[in-house]
């Protein structure tokens, strides 16, 4: 349906022909609209997890937790929310997964997570320094 909407907004209405490119390109910009619109719904926790993910690359789960670790202060800096433990950084990964805004491999602490799409970046104002 996505697509559908993309190609009838590139091309000014269904009646139009479209080539077979255009399609193409339209499955890609609807993909990247969805992701978008997932990310914004998320809320702020979600937000520094895919950040930490989307400015690293591939991270394996230890990673990410140090990683988490070490740019908590900076992130919560005058906030009202608090850092979240392991577990909490677990659900929130597995739902940016759902969401496909991560992709995931692998069990246990050596599990990996990338950005499907590291050029959407959080809108929230995020001062994420990458160690």
């Amino acid at each position: 349906m996505s697509t559908t909407r993309e190609v009838v907004e590139l091309t000014g209405g269904p009646e139009i022909e479209v080539e077979h490119l255009d399609v193409v390109n339209s499955h890609a910009r609807a993909d990247r609209r969805m992701r978008e619109d997932a990310l914004d719904s998320l809320p702020f926790h979600h937000h520094v997890c895919y950040e930490i993910v989307r400015r690293r690359g591939r991270l394996r789960s230890h990673e990410f937790h140090e990683r988490y670790t070490a740019v908590v202060e900076a992130v919560y800096d005058g906030r009202d929310q608090t850092p979240i433990c392991r577990r909490d950084r677990r659900t929130k990964l597995q739902k940016l997964v759902d969401y496909d805004l991560l992709g995931r491999e692998g069990e246990g602490p050596g599990r990996e997570y990338w950005p499907q799409d590291a050029s959407i970046a959080s809108p929230l104002d995020l001062t994420v320094p990458v160690p």
